[in-house]
């Protein structure tokens, strides 16, 4: 079977996006396979830092409560 078929097959079942059949086109499966693994290491390394900057925003947002709390508690002494 060849690419173009396993497009239209894929496609037929809505396996894959039309965009992504297209950048198949012309492509052997082992180039589209390395070429989505490659895309896949890049997501996975955008979600790793997207989710160390979710820890660092909340961390920071716990201390700036923490000197909320602090501010109050002064404030109210006066």
């Amino acid at each position: 079977m060849t690419i173009k078929a396993n497009q239209a097959d894929a496609l037929e079942a809505e396996a894959i996006r039309p965009e992504t059949a297209a950048a198949m086109d012309g492509a052997t499966l082992a180039q589209t396979v390395a070429r989505l693994s490659r895309e896949l290491a890049q997501l996975r390394s955008e979600v790793a830092r997207l989710d160390a900057d979710l820890d660092e925003s909340r961390r920071l947002n716990l201390r700036a409560a923490e000197l909320l709390d602090i501010i109050y508690e002064q404030a109210s002494k006066r």
